[in-house]
Parts: structure tokens; sequence; C-alpha cells
């Protein structure tokens, strides 16, 4: 047959002769590119061959499968790959998403779906189709999603509609959109979802950004929603402009969770070095095509990504196709945000950076640690990502990197005035320094023999306690109230143990002092609630000996004791280890609620004056929390499963108190190992020393 040349003129579409030619073979091979390569950025041309595929398969049913074959083909040639395409480059031509529809919407062929009337199309990807339409029975407008491929989706495509299903129906989140139904009609699945009239935060950008202020308190929103997404064990991996939909009021919600990864589902539909989502908003894993190593640290890069264009109008990297593209994310250096707009702050570009950081370690360790920062720079508070200093920043800016290192020798030489700055303790790089050896899985002593920890921060009671060195230079906590005073933000790996030698000096009969661990927080009302794990202890009062002493005639009826007995022996003080849920603010009876009831192993305490030195241990895995006292007693053990469930009942019991139900609403905790970790003081004051936390392999021993 001979071959027709149609190619398209500079960026105009291609007239629907070349696209009936493309369909059936008949266009040269220069052609053929140019019209592939078009095909892949303009969703109007690809909704005109769908109707003009329509048209040729009732001719030639092989067409659609030879078209598989024939554009990819095509695409590479194009992308400069030519003959020599690797395997990790054809997944990336062959499985990507592509953008959404945009411009004028579309009528669908077909009006009638089941209980459903389709409108309009209003969104297209390379997986799903998205129309708007009436829902019959309730009388309301509805986004109805469904596979291109309808009724001839294949298993792979199938399977992946249905973890977005499983994704969306896990989460209830003001600013995640809302699925009503999951079904099947006809022999095709679709997906019913709230319908939102404010279209896409990409058409909302349209090149030009946001104001600064505004961009940060929209990604502060966002990350306390994919958090959420990250505690119900869903990553979303394909977080971009497109994927926020805007409600009328503005409101901003996560949509299209098409790539999600269920992080508690083994196995998966993805192929271990498959890449998929959108090129300029990937982490620089995802692009390598690590489809193992992508998780919740991609979906914090992607927020960075957002932000970056939110303040600048432009993603992070953009080449001039998807394999250039994926290349400059791997390995470019990104242009600061402030190089492209000076109103934008240096704190809020630091943060911004250390989304975007090449490598997981570097970024924030959960979305809620990026809102977190944000909301801190939002409130002119100190923000944890630091500017980068300048010397750094001459490093990068410099056009020539021989001449900078020059010039920074000879800088260094005339800088002894500026040697106390820059020598000065960063706090942020010791914490990344403390993250970066544990993801190496290096043992970390966080507290040594004497001294100072080597980086720290409150977690909660600020206001009510201090550090200071003892007589004998060891670090010592006082706290009026509750202290958790932080010493690792995510200890990077799922599997650890950590080890402290703690003296519980001074308190009151409800004083404890040891370590917490696992701990999240989450938004509750006006406050902020905390579930966490602490191992602690009271070694200055016992308790029951001291009720006897001070209550030694109360009736054994009224104690409820037999006649003739007095109050029993007293077992000694507990070592607990457990769950707690722990609010700072209202409603005062949340303030410490117990989770299921700790395990206890007792002790004789050391009396009013203080005790000695004792010795913690806790292993912390995915599979639960095992507890030692005095490096050989074993405390006990409590099973993931266990604190699930122990939670939920809490929750629920909780819940159902008018004073509660408010507060608590929408809040989930669910443990996790990849949490903060530190030092735990109540009503009390302790000394910590030797305080280590040691990576161990799945037998328990060091790796």
């Amino acid at each position: 047959m001979q071959a027709v040349n149609l190619s398209p003129r500079g960026n105009d579409c291609p007239p629907r002769e070349a696209l009936a030619a493309y369909c059936t073979g008949r266009l040269s091979s220069q052609a053929l590119e140019a019209v592939a390569e078009h095909l892949s950025a303009c969703p109007d041309c690809q909704s005109s061959l769908d109707e003009v595929q329509g048209e040729a398969a009732s001719s030639d049913s092989l067409i659609g499968k030879l078209r598989r074959y024939v554009a990819p083909t095509a695409l590479a040639e194009r992308a400069g790959v030519g003959t020599h395409l690797t395997a990790l480059d054809e997944r990336i031509l062959t499985q990507s998403e592509l953008p959404p529809a945009a411009g004028t919407p579309h009528r669908p062929a077909q009006t009638a779906f089941g209980q459903y009337e389709l409108l309009e199309e209003i969104g297209r990807g390379g997986m799903g189709v998205v129309y708007r339409a009436r829902q019959a029975r309730l009388n309301r407008l509805v986004a109805l999603k469904m596979i291109r491929a309808g009724t001839y989706a294949d298993a792979r495509e199938r399977d992946r509609f249905r973890v977005e299903g499983e994704a969306v129906a896990r989460l209830q989140h003001p600013n995640v959109i809302q699925v009503h139904e999951f079904n099947e009609h006809d022999g095709q699945l679709f997906l019913c979802m709230e319908y939102l009239e404010g279209g896409s935060l990409a058409g909302k950008l349209s090149g030009t950004g946001l104001p600064v202020r505004e961009a940060a308190r929209l990604v502060q929103t966002l990350a306390g929603a994919v958090q959420v997404a990250h505690q119900r064990q869903i990553v979303h991996r394909d977080l971009k402009p497109a994927n926020v939909l805007l409600a009328a009021d503005g409101t901003p919600k996560i949509s299209d969770f098409g790539l999600a990864k269920l992080l508690d589902t083994e196995g998966g539909e993805t192929a271990p070095d498959a890449v998929l989502g959108t090129p300029s908003y990937m982490a620089p894993e995802q692009a390598a095509g690590k489809a193992r190593d992508v998780g919740p640290a991609a979906d914090v890069y992607a927020l960075g990504a957002i932000l970056y264009e939110a303040l600048t109008g432009r993603p992070p990297f953009k080449g001039l196709t998807r394999v250039e593209t994926l290349d400059l994310v791997r390995s470019a250096e990104l242009v600061p945000p402030a190089r492209l707009r000076p109103e934008v702050a240096r704190d809020l570009e630091a943060i911004c950076l250390k989304c975007l950081a090449k490598t997981p370690a570097e970024r924030y360790g959960s979305a809620a640690a990026l809102a977190e920062d944000l909301g801190r720079w939002l409130d002119g508070e100190p923000t944890l990502a630091r500017p980068a200093r300048w010397y750094r920043r001459a490093w990068r800016r410099a056009p020539h990197r021989a001449l900078a290192a020059v010039l920074l020798v000879l800088c260094g030489l005339g800088a002894a005035v500026l040697y106390p700055r820059l020598t000065a303790p960063d706090p942020e790089r010791a914490v990344a320094a403390i993250e970066a050896r544990l993801a190496r899985r290096e043992s970390v002593v966080l507290v040594g023999e004497k001294g100072e920890p080597a980086w720290s921060r409150w977690r909660t009671g600020e206001q009510s306690s201090r550090t200071a060195l003892a007589g004998d230079g060891v670090v010592s906590v006082r706290s009026w109230g509750r202290a958790m005073l932080e010493l690792v933000r995510d200890p990077r790996v799922e599997r650890y143990r950590i080890r402290a030698e703690v003296r519980h000096e001074r308190g009151d009969t409800l004083g404890e002092a040891g370590l917490f661990f696992g701990l999240q927080s989450y938004q509750a009302g006006p406050d902020v609630l905390y579930f966490y794990f602490s191992i602690a202890f009271d070694d200055v009062h016992d308790l029951v000996k001291r009720m006897q002493w001070e209550l030694p005639n109360i009736p054994p009826k009224r104690l409820k004791l037999p006649p003739g007995k007095g109050l029993p022996l007293p077992p000694g003080n507990p070592v607990k280890l457990g769950p707690q849920l722990y609010a700072e603010g209202e409603p005062d009876s949340l303030w410490d609620v117990g989770v299921g009831g700790p395990i206890r192993k007792f002790f004789t305490p050391a009396g009013f004056g203080g005790g000695p030195w004792r010795q913690l241990s806790v292993e912390v895995t995915p599979e639960g929390v095992r507890g030692t006292w005095e490096g050989t007693v074993f405390i006990g053990e409590i099973p993931a499963r266990t604190i699930r469930q122990d939670t939920r009942s809490a929750l629920t019991s909780m819940q159902k108190r008018p004073a509660h139900g408010a507060f608590l609403k929408g809040v989930n905790p669910i443990f996790s190992p990849r949490a903060s970790l530190g030092l735990y003081v109540s009503k009390a004051v302790a000394s910590f020393r030797r305080v280590v936390i040691e990576p161990i392999a799945e037998n328990g021993q060091n790796p």
C-alpha cells in the first residue's frame, strides 16, 4: 500500500485524514513519527483518534493491537533512543499515563449508563476517562470514571482500577475527593465520585503561580491529606496539579488514585522496574524505575514539586521529551525558586528544596512533618528546613566550578572573622546526619556517657519542662507536666532497638521516667492529639505502701477486703510498656488515656530519695514491640494486631462520649515503627545516659 505523507505542520493538529492514515498504516515513516509524538501530548487529537479508530476497527480488528506497537517505536526513535531501547525505556514509553483532557468537553457517543446519564467528557488519561454525569435516582451531578478500554480492558488494567477503588474507599478526608460508589455495569468497572466545579489546580496555576502565602497554605493542606493516606497505607505516586481538583469555594481535593500503591498488600500489578506517573513530578527513585523503593517519601517529593510550581509557575524539571525529563529528575540540579521569583522567602525556599532532595533520606520524614514546617513558616516561627549556607549557594550558582573552587579557597584564607559563624552548630545538619547513619543501618549514640543529646527538640511539655547538665555532667530533664524530648524524627528503618540508662531522681506520686517511641500527631478539633508508646517506671514511690500508710483507718468493707484483713502487701512499682493517647489542650479528660492497658512488670522502688541507674530496652518492628528491664527481665510483647484492635476499641469507646466525639472525629491512629522517639518524663526529674538506637535484622540480631 502506498504511504500517504500527511505530516502535521508546526504545532497545528494533524487533519482527520492523517489520523485515519495513521490508524491504517498509510503514513510515511517521518509522518508516523510526527503524528505519534503529537498524539502523546494532545488530548483533543486523542479523542479524535478514538473516533477514527472506532470507524477503522469495523473493517480491521487488528488495527488497535498493531497501533500499540507502532506508536511506542515511533516515539522512541523521535526521542533519540533509536534501536537501543533498554527494557526500562520501553516501560517508560509504553506504560506512561497521558495528560488529562483540556479544552472543550466532548459529548459521549453513549449517554445512558445504568442509573447515570453521561453528559460530557471532562477528563482523559492513559487508562481512564471521566464524564460529568447525572445520577437519576438522587438527581445530582457526579463524576463517573471508567476504564478507556471498557469491556476490552485486560487483567492488568482492571486490577489497577480495583486498586484505585480500594484506595479511595479507605479515605474519608475533606481534602480527598469522595467516592459514592465503586461498581460494575455491563462488564464495565466504574467509580462514581463527587463532581467539583472549580476545575483543577493545573488550570488555576496556568504558568503564573500563586501568591506566596497562598501557595504555602495550599501545600500544607494537601500534605495533611497525604499524611492520612499514608496512615492508611496508601502511596499516591501521581500527585501533581492536574490531580488536585477544586471545589466551588476553592477547597483543594486530591483525586486520581489510579497509580496508588497499597503498602499493606503483598505483590501488585506494577513491574519492579516500571516507571509510572508524570515525569515532572516524579521522585528520582520513581524516575529510575525502582518501584519497590517508591514509598511515602515519593509523595513528599511530589508535594514539593507542586509547591515549586505554585511558587514559580513551572514544574521543577521539564525536558523536551519524557525520557529527557526523567533524566533531568534523576541527575540535574534544581534552580532554587527564589531565583525565578525573588519574593519567595529563603525559609520557604528551604522547605521546598528539602522536599525535592534527590535521596529520600534528605527529605521530610513524613507529609505531616512537611505540613508542620509550613505551619511554622506561616506563623512566623523558625523552620526545621534551613537555607543553604553562603558557600554552598556560591558553589551551585557559579558558572564554572573550577573558578568557584578557586574563589572559595581565596575567601577561606581571609575568613577568620567569619569562622565562628561558619562552624556554628547546625541543628538540621545534626538530625540529618543521625538519620543518614540509620538509613545505612548503623548504630547511633543519641546521648553519651555525659553531655547534651546529639540533637533534640520538644514535642510536648515545652512550656513546663527544661533540660540541664547535672553535677556529674549527665543530661537531666525536669518537667512539671508531660515532657517528650525528641531525639530522632524518623528512624529510617522498620526494625530497631532503643537502649538507655535512666535514673529517676525526684517526682510526685504520679511521676514517671523512661523512653517514648512511635510518636505520631493528629489534628483533633482545635488541638493536637498524640499517639505514642512509652516504656517508663516510677522509682521514687511505692504507691500501694503510701496508700496503706496514708489511709490506715479506712474500713476494710469500703476497700472490698475480707473481714479482719488489712491492705494486701504491695507487689512493688510497675515498669510499664504500652501505647497512650495524649492531648495538650481541651478536653482535659483526654490529656492522658491508656490504650488497651499496658504490660507491667513489678519491681521494688528505691524510695523517696531517688533510685539507681536503670536499664531500659525496647525492640520496635512492624510486627509489634518487645520490652526488657534491667538487661535481662523480659517485660512483654505487644503484637501489632493487638495494638490495632485496642486502639480501635479505645477510640470507639471515647467517641461515644459527647465531650469526646467531635474532638476525635476523623482521628484513626495507626502504629508505625517509622515515627519519632526520645526521652519521656512525666511530673518528675530524671537523668539519661547511654541512649543508643541500633537497626536490627528480622531475626532480632544486629545487621
